[in-house]
């Protein structure tokens, strides 16, 4: 009788709980995170509780739920990672039985947050997703989700484009942005309008381009039609954009109905974006390109832009309307852009010795006028006076050139002729041009024919 009795009060463990959820391995799941296993079965009819332990990989197994009934446990909080875990099933009488030790990653919550800012507040209003217009709007965005952002620009004000901090992201008022990655905040900038009437000049690039450019934006018309006096023979294919009109391979786009060389030729737009292989000439605060020509080798000659209009208007021709190629350059000192618009350069076609102090005169017109820490080299004057010194609301310049006064630095005529750089600090408008270098006791350097007013 007494092995049988104990036979009856043994007690028998519950069923191996079994892991469904989330599935092993998987990696970058989002938070909260729900861990599901199937229920176990005690075949005493004893009620059966849950241990559940999860851990950081490289970390202490962590019990973060005891004797819960429920076969499911939610974590909100977790760091990104790898993490462990599995249960324990038990009876209440000794009984238990594990499942398997499941794994799972951590990456970031499913939800980004993007923020579009109007900058300034007063230049217009931004949504994002079509929702309410303001100057600081945000929605949560699905990671490696996009958003629909949006500009709405203010009377007196430019749309210039979205930036990601410094940086233009685009220059489109309607942008769609993604795939997103991290949570950021996106500025719409807008700056505000740049006064009097557009006028047209040309930039050179390098040896073998220039640029046709635009002092500020306007709605460039159906039909462009430019005049050139040129030593340079043109061609259709040095032209950017280009394309084909009405998809016939025999009628070019630009087209030079007046010749190629010489006074007076013609380069006539037809501006649809069809037939400009999808990129029809638009003009905005931060793409003022009208067009853009590169000759093939090492061209020789001048290039003036003499006349332009669009839509049958006419846009003032300014006093930078002229590209010198290769022959005919005489030697001195002269003025060049930056890249990007952002600024010029103090240079020279020859090597001479810079006198310890020089005085540099402009025309300019630009607003706001230079300051001294916009140049390179700069400093102080006995730990005082910036250096160099700006007079006559920028249109001269004087330079103490000595280390002391300029940082360790002096100048001289450096790689590719440069003298001295002028960064701008923010946007100006404007033309500034050389129209005197002193080298010190009134011994002028000659100007080069390179040095031609600078349109900002």
């Amino acid at each position: 009788g007494g092995y049988i009795d104990k036979l009856e009060t043994m007690n028998r463990y519950p069923s191996v709980p079994v892991n469904t959820a989330p599935a092993d391995g998987i990696s970058e799941i989002s938070l909260p995170v729900t861990l599901r296993w199937t229920a176990s079965v005690d075949p005493d009819g004893d009620s059966v509780r849950y241990d559940v332990y999860l851990w950081k990989d490289g970390e202490t197994q962590n019990m973060i739920s005891t004797s819960q009934t429920m076969t499911f446990k939610t974590i909100y909080t977790l760091e990104e990672g790898l993490y462990h875990w599995f249960v324990i099933a038990k009876d209440g009488k000794g009984g238990t039985a594990a499942s398997q030790v499941w794994s799972f990653t951590v990456g970031a919550t499913g939800y980004l947050t993007i923020t579009a800012q109007s900058s300034p507040a007063v230049g217009g209003d931004v949504r994002v997703n079509g929702g309410v217009w303001g100057d600081n709007q945000s929605a949560q965005v699905l990671i490696n989700g996009y958003v629909n952002l949006e500009a709405q620009v203010a009377k007196g004000y430019y749309f210039e484009g979205w930036f990601d901090g410094m940086t233009l992201i685009s220059p489109n008022i309607s942008y769609s942005y993604g795939p997103v990655a991290s949570s950021k905040t996106l500025k719409a900038s807008f700056i505000t309008e740049i006064p009097g009437e557009p006028e047209m000049y040309l930039e050179k690039v390098n040896d073998n381009t220039f640029r046709i450019m635009a002092t500020k934006p306007f709605t460039v018309g159906a039909s462009v039609y430019m005049s050139f006096n040129t030593g340079i023979a043109f061609d259709t294919n040095y032209f950017t954009p280009k394309g084909v009109i009405n998809g016939s391979g025999s009628v070019p786009n630009p087209l030079l109905p007046d010749g190629t060389i010489g006074n007076g030729v013609s380069v006539v737009y037809s501006n649809v974006a069809e037939y400009l292989s999808g990129n029809k000439i638009e003009l905005s605060p931060s793409n003022l390109v009208i067009a853009t020509v590169t000759f093939p080798g090492t061209p020789q000659g001048v290039v003036t832009l003499l006349e332009f209009t669009h839509g049958g208007q006419t846009v003032q021709i300014g006093t930078q309307n002229s590209v010198n190629f290769g022959g005919g350059v005489t030697p001195g000192v002269y003025l060049e852009k930056l890249p990007g618009n952002n600024g010029f350069v103090i240079k020279s076609t020859e090597v001479f010795a810079i006198a310890g102090n020089i005085i540099i005169d402009f025309s300019t017109t630009l607003n706001p006028i230079l300051s001294s820490a916009e140049f390179s080299p700069h400093g102080k004057i006995g730990g005082i006076a910036d250096n160099p010194i700006i007079l006559e609301s920028g249109a001269q310049v004087v330079f103490a050139n000595n280390a002391e006064s300029l940082n360790g630095q002096t100048l001289a005529v450096g790689a590719n002729g440069v003298i001295a750089t002028v960064t701008f600090s923010g946007q100006k408008s404007g033309t500034i041009e050389m129209t005197k270098f002193d080298n010190g006791g009134g011994s002028e350097r000659p100007l080069s024919s390179l040095n031609v007013p600078l349109v900002f």
